[in-house]
């Protein structure tokens, strides 16, 4: 993958406010962004002192002497539609002709090394203008995984942007730039890519056998993520505040009507599971903390998305406020203690905490139901064998995963499909069995009350495998 692809001539530029486009007459579009020195949506300066070329970070405003706009092309080529300039503080618009292709912005340096990139999550329509997410070293890595995705054969159209956006995040991009070389920061891209395929494809696959409209989700996510990288372009929010808004918005688009909410729950569950092993895999070679940098992610995603399926759980058991608000405060506790973890024992224990919790049966002794007394009246000695039944299925669930992992890989890498719908049928067995052991265990429970607590349990007990 090379970095130096483009020459950068500034007198092509143009006016930063009107851009330098290629597009003429009323079939051109606006992008608008800006180039910053960051790391990633901390906003924060690079402070790593990181000198490899082509990751964004320290130094890119003032080396920037152009933007360029360009389609990802099936073969993971990158052909140029506009070229612009960049005003000092890093901010550019540029004029676009109208495309249906994946389009990346890139910003250059004057001897025409790209220095840092960033995917646009949504095109604009013909004279609309879009707002592109600010190029940081961890948007820059975003697109570089998508590139090599396009170039391991992965139409660039198929790759679901949000997954990859919420998979690849700062940590993993500091990560990846502070390799030595370029070759052991394109290794890790890789290994990314990877992961990334692989989650996306689990989900999809599970989403479709449970008859999803996956279209809808991923068109309504995409919007999400366009909103978001306005408010972080404009810095209209805090970035906590951005990324609680578009958390929120993430999982209204996943929690649709058209499946019932455990049910997504436990399939992003099984897709992060599965793909967080097989970027642990030896054979990607990739490195222990972009390890644990995904999973980090990964933790973050599931802990918002589990969150919200219990609230829904909860309110349509009918719960009063208190224990509406009771739940809350637990997930608020889940996600704030996932969000500073630094380890995966950190990041199980955030999970553990919020599962006990949510069950309401304390650890060890089961005196009080606490939450799950909403959801069902059941006795307390029922609810804890119920409880412990799960964990055992949760349990034997991981083992499949890994044995399926394994399965499904050979000398020529993985084959994602296959494992995709292996995983899928694991996933479904699960809730299938944590189904017939409510009912075989709680012998009599209404339909009502079972179908209540079946979706807590593989919620609370489908979350971080």
């Amino acid at each position: 993958m090379s970095l130096t692809l483009f020459g950068c001539d500034p007198g092509n530029g143009g006016d930063p406010g009107t851009g330098g486009g290629s597009g003429t007459g009323d079939q051109t579009s606006a992008l608008e962004g800006r180039v910053t020195d960051e790391s990633g949506v901390s906003g924060a300066a690079d402070d790593t002192g990181s000198s490899l070329t082509g990751f964004a970070g320290r130094g890119t405003v003032s080396a920037t002497c152009n933007v360029q706009v360009v389609a990802v092309e099936d073969s993971g080529e990158l052909t140029v539609l506009a070229t612009g300039a960049v005003s000092a503080d890093g901010a550019y618009t540029i004029t676009v002709p109208r495309s249906d292709r994946v389009l990346l912005v890139q910003s250059l340096d004057a001897q025409g090394a790209v220095l840092g990139r960033a995917i646009v999550s949504r095109n604009p329509a013909t004279g609309q203008r879009r707002q592109v997410q600010p190029i940081t070293s961890e948007s820059t890595v975003e697109a570089w995984v998508l590139v090599e995705l396009a170039a391991a054969g992965h139409r660039p159209g198929d790759v679901d942007v949000s997954t990859l956006r919420l998979y690849v995040d700062e940590r993993a991009a500091i990560i990846v730039r502070s390799q030595g070389n370029v070759e052991a920061a394109t290794l890790q891209v890789r290994a990314l890519a990877a992961a990334v395929w692989s989650a996306q494809t689990s989900a999809r696959e599970g989403l479709t056998r449970a008859g999803a409209d996956v279209n809808a989700r991923v068109q309504a996510q995409l919007d999400a993520f366009a909103a978001y990288d306005a408010n972080l372009n404009a810095r209209a929010m805090t970035e906590i505040d951005a990324d609680a808004d578009l958390r929120g918005q993430l999982a209204a688009a996943d929690l649709r009507d058209d499946v019932d909410v455990s049910v997504v729950a436990s399939i992003h569950a099984n897709a992060s599971a599965t793909a967080r092993r097989v970027l642990a895999d030896a054979s990607l070679q990739a490195n222990a903390g972009l390890i644990a940098a995904y999973q980090h992610a990964a933790a973050m995603h599931e802990a918002s998305l589990h969150a919200a399926v219990m609230v829904q759980v909860m309110t349509r058991a009918a719960v009063d406020e208190a224990q509406l608000t009771a739940l809350r405060t637990l997930n608020a506790s889940l996600y704030a203690a996932v969000r500073v973890a630094n380890d995966d024992a950190a990041i199980t224990a955030a999970f553990n905490t919020w599962r006990t919790g949510v069950r309401g049966v304390a650890s060890g002794a089961s005196t009080s139901m606490g939450l799950m007394s909403a959801v069902t009246q059941i006795q307390v000695a029922l609810l804890a064998e119920v409880v412990t039944r799960s964990n055992e299925l949760g349990a034997s669930l991981n083992a499949r995963i890994v044995a399926a992992i394994a399965a499904n890989h050979g000398s020529n890498g993985f084959d994602f499909a296959a494992l995709a719908r292996a995983c899928a049928d694991i996933d479904g067995d699960f809730r299938t069995q944590v189904d017939a052991m409510v009912r075989a265990t709680v012998v009599g429970i209404d339909d009502r009350d079972a179908s209540l607590l079946i979706s807590a349990l593989v919620t609370t007990e489908g979350a971080w495998r």
